[in-house]
């Protein structure tokens, strides 16, 4: 028990509030899409929780950002078809991201709350999108 009070007392204020970085699973929308309507379900998803959207460098392809508190700013890229998306996360600012020398990423665990949630809402808006 010493040893992880320890363990948590040399650890910098940054990384004792980051986590492992784990992109989200790749999601089935749960029906096929147009391209057009899974575009739609992308920036739904996107508006229920304030994400801005930008369009990507190539077809199913989108850049999402959420600014937070007006500080912490989180880019993630979403790759989709009419199938489903996969979310990765692209940049941050004031997130606590590192890598470790193993190559390990780590970042703030509200942030990988933050795709998780953006997850859910692209994922039920596409729900209800399906015919």
């Amino acid at each position: 028990m010493a040893l992880v009070a320890n363990m948590t007392l040399l650890q910098s204020p940054a990384q004792a509030r980051s986590t492992e970085l784990r992109d989200p699973d790749r999601t089935d929308f749960e029906c096929t899409l147009s391209m057009d309507k899974a575009t739609r379900a992308i920036k739904a998803g996107m508006r229920s929780r304030h994400w801005s959207y930008k369009k990507g460098s190539k077809p199913g392809e989108a850049i999402g950002r959420i600014l937070v508190r007006g500080k912490h700013t989180l880019w993630v890229t979403i790759k989709y078809d009419r199938k489903s998306f996969d979310i990765d996360y692209k940049d941050s600012d004031n997130l606590n991201y590192r890598v470790s020398d193993d190559g390990t990423r780590y970042l703030h665990p509200n942030a990988i709350s933050w795709m998780e949630n953006l997850r859910n809402d692209i994922r039920n808006a596409a729900y209800d999108m399906c015919p």
